[in-house]
């Protein structure tokens, strides 16, 4: 994450609020509220050149040591409509806030395939904890994790893992300010099933430790393919230059250390967004609204998410293909809300649509998916 220049808590959630007002403010000046700010335009047929996203190298066919959700076939209902996601005018449903008073500084968000439950868990300066929050930002249960230890949680997601029967949670310690951690931490823990007696419950986890091949970097998305199970990292550059696509294969997560593969790189700040920062509002955290900040793929594998504090770039995923050919291609911009320092975004369980939260005390969770 990059901080609100050190502020306590308390200045935050004070900086947060003055955000959201003048935000809102400058919304009506312009001619609305929040809907207003999505209002329908005509879309190019590719928003970006494909020059923005550089392929290097593409990942590996999947091997007999690969888990999780059948490939991609040519039937697959959400492939055909992917580009509906990018329909700015898809309206922005508010189901709740986040209610627990401990959830201040989401940087991670995932969404469990088979409860009705979001995963989140905050930023860097907590315990090594995950929360489980209701689809209304209902507070449902705090879990510990045994074996872990937090340095600087930046993402998180669910896929697969070596028990093929089990969905697992992936907690990624992957946030390096100053680039100079030597090794990296993937926790991966499988999910709990989450009752009316959860409370503040333990759960036991595996550290997969992760060194890039060329040196530090810091990073705040994580992806875990639901296709072959193998793991994704972007890079983040506050700099402007250009991200990194590294991966870890299923197969290899079960003997750390892992030493990464850089698979593509990813030009953001070539991506020019159609929405943009009201008038009047102030700008966003670190004046640096293109860096990557969170990250997902769909439950079906069809689609990839990566937001930034100012825009969500959805990569649509043809059958047979990889994630490092999918960010091959340009990305579609997708709906997406005003948030103060939004760093967490997560596909719904049907792929449908997403969901996104920024820092803060009691944010909203935002909701967005095709009518």
């Amino acid at each position: 994450m990059i901080d609100l220049q050190h502020h306590t808590v308390r200045q935050r959630r004070a900086t947060i609020a003055a955000i959201v007002t003048i935000a809102v403010s400058a919304l009506a000046a312009c001619g609305g509220g929040d809907d207003a700010s999505k209002s329908p335009s005509p879309q190019p047929s590719a928003i970006v050149s494909t020059a923005a996203v550089t392929k290097t190298e593409i990942a590996s066919t999947p091997t007999s040591a690969t888990v999780g959700t059948p490939p991609l076939t040519a039937s697959t209902p959400a492939e055909s409509s992917a580009a509906a996601l990018c329909d700015l005018s898809i309206p922005d449903a508010t189901p709740g806030a986040v209610a627990s008073p401990d959830l201040i500084e989401i940087s991670g968000l995932a969404a469990s395939r088979a409860q009705d439950v979001l995963w989140a868990h905050n930023d860097s300066g907590d315990t090594a904890r995950m929360f489980a929050v209701g689809l209304d930002g209902a507070a449902l249960a705090t879990y510990t994790l045994n074996g872990a230890e937090a340095v600087d949680w930046e993402d998180m997601a669910v896929g697969p893992g070596p028990d093929a029967s089990a969905t697992y949670l992936y907690l990624g310690d992957i946030g390096d300010n100053a680039a100079a951690r030597p090794q990296i931490v993937v926790y991966r823990a499988p999910e709990p099933e989450v009752s009316p007696a959860s409370s503040s419950l333990t759960v036991d986890a595996d550290a997969i430790a992760l060194t890039y091949p060329d040196g530090p970097h810091d990073a705040e998305t994580l992806l875990v393919d639901p296709v072959t199970g193998d793991l994704f990292i972007v890079t983040k550059d506050i700099t402007g230059g250009p991200s990194g696509l590294y991966r870890a294969s299923a197969a290899s997560l079960g003997a750390p250390p892992v030493t990464l593969e850089r698979v593509a790189t990813i030009d953001f700040a070539a991506l020019t967004p159609q929405q943009t920062i009201p008038a009047g509002a102030p700008p966003l955290p670190s004046g640096l609204p293109k860096v990557p900040t969170g990250g997902d793929i769909s439950p079906d594998g069809s689609r990839i998410a990566v937001r930034t504090y100012g825009t969500v770039w959805v990569w649509q995923r043809s059958s047979g293909s990889s994630v490092a050919d999918a960010f091959a291609a340009a990305p579609c911009e997708g709906p997406s809300a005003l948030e103060p320092q939004g760093e967490a975004i997560a596909f719904l369980p049907d792929s449908a649509g997403y969901v996104t939260a920024s820092e803060g005390a009691n944010p909203p969770l935002h909701q967005f998916r095709p009518q």
